[in-house]
């Protein structure tokens, strides 16, 4: 089970020290939004094939448009919420360029095993970013009402550091 304390203890102090606190507030106000959302919506999710499939054309979709600059494309991925607290499609890529660069432009991006934590679908992936730095993103997933999925946050897990 993830905890969000172990995965604090992991991320190495000096490398996030100058907005640590910045992401970590930003990051829990999404995820404990969408995690109220699915606890107010508690229908049993079953990771079919197809639904799998359909997330992963999601974020897939999502990382072309980074790639190709395609802001308004990119910003169409995120769930309405997060929509919101952007505003706009510029303000969302800026803080993906600043703050995501492994996923803004990753070398390497390897889908790990879907889950289901508390009502909420966690996708997994390793990436590798452009400076050649592993690390692990959770991407946060909800369904909407047409039955399409949406990007509801994105969590960078660093890998830790053996000096650590």
């Amino acid at each position: 089970m993830l905890k969000l304390i172990d995965v604090i203890a992991s991320w190495p102090p000096k490398y996030y020290a100058r907005s640590f606190l910045r992401y970590l507030v930003f990051t829990v106000l999404i995820f404990s939004s969408v995690t109220a959302w699915s606890r107010s919506n508690r229908e049993e999710i079953v990771l079919t094939p197809g639904i799998v499939s359909a997330i992963h054309n999601v974020i897939t979709s999502q990382l072309r448009a980074f790639r190709e600059d395609n802001e308004e494309k990119a910003f169409s991925y995120a769930t309405p919420k997060l929509r919101t607290v952007f505003k706009n499609a510029k303000t969302f890529m800026k803080m993906v360029r600043q703050s995501y660069r492994s996923v803004y432009r990753p070398t390497s991006f390897d889908f790990q095993r879907a889950r289901v934590f508390r009502g909420t679908v966690v996708q997994p992936a390793a990436v590798i970013g452009p400076a050649y730095i592993q690390v692990k993103v959770l991407y946060i997933m909800e369904r909407q009402e047409n039955g399409s999925w949406k990007i509801g946050a994105c969590i960078i897990i660093p890998k830790p550091s053996k000096n650590a």
